[in-house]
This record gives structure tokens, C-alpha cells and sequence, in this order.
């Protein structure tokens, strides 16, 4: 009765080891967060980048935070300050990586399909 025991208690703990240690698809792909998107309500752009998002599923996939640039707009322009881009020269749709930058819907979802690689 003990040896099966013990080969049951043994079993669970190799099952649980191996679902603990496996790498799991989302934890492949998500990052910590230090990737902000800067956007306005009023941007068409914008909208475009909202709706890749969505329809991509992005936000389940890699870890972001979206900020209102009107309300955001120092620290908009202190990441902009970052890569040595001119206040007068930043707009929106802006996405900052942590290191780089990125102006534009084109730049911004090709930066999204590069983390899904």
C-alpha cells in the first residue's frame, strides 16, 4: 500500500514539474511593460493603430500601455526627448519601445509584427 502511494505522490509531483517548467505560448510572447503608445481620440491614425490592435488581439500578446497624449503630453515629449526627436516634430501615433521610437501607423504595426515573430 505505501509503494503505491509514494508512486502516486511521485507521479503528481513529475506532472506538476513538467506543466511548471514548460515555456507556455503567452509567456513566450509577452514582455514587461515598458512599450507606451501614445494616441489622441481626434487622430485618424490613431485609429488605425486601435484597430490592429483589436483585430490582432495584440493587447493578449504583448504587454503595452496606451496613454492620451493630450493628457500625457510631458511625458510624450520626454520619450521623444530620448531619441533625439524636436518637440515640434512629434505627433501622434507615437509608440516608444523603452530604447526606440516609432512616429506612425506603418512604423507602429510593424513594430507589433516583429514582436509576433
Amino acid at each position: 500500500m505505501n509503494k503505491v502511494l509514494i508512486l502516486i505522490i511521485g507521479f503528481f509531483i513529475l506532472a506538476f514539474s513538467v506543466f511548471i517548467l514548460m515555456p507556455h505560448e503567452e509567456s513566450q510572447i509577452k514582455e514587461e511593460s515598458n512599450i507606451i503608445l501614445f494616441y489622441s481620440e481626434y487622430c485618424p491614425h490613431c485609429l488605425v493603430v486601435k484597430e490592429y490592435i483589436q483585430e490582432n488581439k495584440i493587447e493578449d500578446k504583448i504587454s503595452f500601455e496606451m496613454k492620451d497624449s493630450n493628457q500625457n503630453t510631458e511625458l510624450l515629449f520626454e520619450k521623444a526627448n530620448i531619441c533625439g526627436i524636436d518637440q515640434d516634430y512629434v505627433g501622434v501615433p507615437f509608440l516608444f519601445d523603452g530604447e526606440k521610437c516609432f512616429l506612425g501607423d506603418k512604423d507602429i504595426i510593424d513594430f507589433f509584427e516583429s514582436k509576433m515573430k
